[in-house]
């Protein structure tokens, strides 16, 4: 699995544009809706750059798409992709820009026909670099709607990775997104947190913190609350055999009230509002004796 090469790629980006922008709405980021008929061959898309150097506001690469394109020879895009229903006809398209050259990857200039995945899909969109090999300055990831896809339909999207290589992976955020990049033992502390289900608000964490016997053997706590560094959602990735409950925290260092559900691994936690902190508390799945040392792979990241 290779690093994300984009930055907050947990965060939906903002449509850039459309060719026919009377004919589709582009308004909310991450979902685009085709709001009118088009005529045969009619262009109806959306599109949005995950990677420009040379337009700072467009640019989420975490370096210069120039110096990638000089370094490598093969880009893979992955994204999750989702259509609302059965009768959209519609497919993506990532591609390679430098001016007036453009390498269109090897999904073709159509794209990939992702028409009828009416449930969340990772697809995988490779641009082998011939054309603009040392010189690409941009790229483009672009939805085209089929003229018989009805006004109405929509089509989201989420997670997207641009990463080496000619072979896609599940979504992880960049290095340079993680709040923390392991959990080192001085940080944790045998113990739990007593909020039953759900939290109450105003608490402080050393009064939530608890002293019950049993919970010393069978959870592991942090010491302190971790800054979410101003993201809303957040990735953490463990081992299958854990299992983490998140309790929040707000600017006053007092408890968010939040559900204090049980998350499994590799999970994308989203941050209820107000919440800037977060206390994290992990057990075994099979309520076993837990030490520090069982939790010092977990890596934490932040989206966005």
């Amino acid at each position: 699995m290779s690093r994300n090469l984009l930055l907050k790629s947990g965060r939906l980006y903002a449509w850039r544009s459309s060719d026919a922008q009377s004919y589709v709405d582009i308004s909310t980021p991450g979902i685009v809706t085709k709001t009118k008929e088009g005529g045969a061959g009619f262009a109806t898309n959306a599109y949005l750059w995950p990677a420009n150097d040379t337009s700072p506001n467009v640019a989420h690469c975490c370096t210069s798409l120039f110096d990638l394109a000089n370094a490598f020879d093969c880009f893979t895009l992955s994204v999750d992709i989702k259509v609302s229903s059965s009768a959209v006809k519609a497919s993506v398209r990532y591609d390679m820009r430098y001016h007036s050259v453009t390498e269109f990857g090897n999904q073709g200039i159509i794209g990939l026909d992702v028409s009828g995945m009416t449930e969340w899909t990772r697809v995988h969109l490779t641009v082998p670099l011939v054309q603009t090999k040392g010189k690409a300055t941009s790229s483009l990831f672009c939805v085209f709607f089929a003229d018989d896809s009805p006004a109405g339909g929509s089509l989201q999207w989420r997670n997207m990775k641009l990463e080496v290589g000619d072979t896609g992976s599940e979504w992880t955020p960049a290095p340079e997104d993680v709040l923390l990049s392991s959990i080192p033992e001085s940080i944790l502390e045998p113990g739990a947190i007593s909020t039953g289900n759900t939290v109450v608000a105003g608490q402080t964490l050393g009064n939530m913190k608890s002293s019950d016997s049993s919970w010393m053997t069978i959870r592991i706590r942090t010491k302190n609350i971790i800054p979410l560094l101003g993201n809303r959602a957040f990735y953490i990735n463990f081992p299958a055999n854990l299992v983490c409950f998140p309790i929040y925290f707000d600017s006053s260092d007092l408890s968010v009230a939040a559900p204090c559900d049980a998350h499994t691994t590799k999970d994308v936690f989203i941050a209820p509002q107000g919440a800037v902190g977060v206390e994290l508390v992990f057990k075994k799945s099979d309520n076993s004796a837990i030490t520090p040392a069982d939790v010092t792979n977990v890596t934490v990241g932040g989206t966005h």
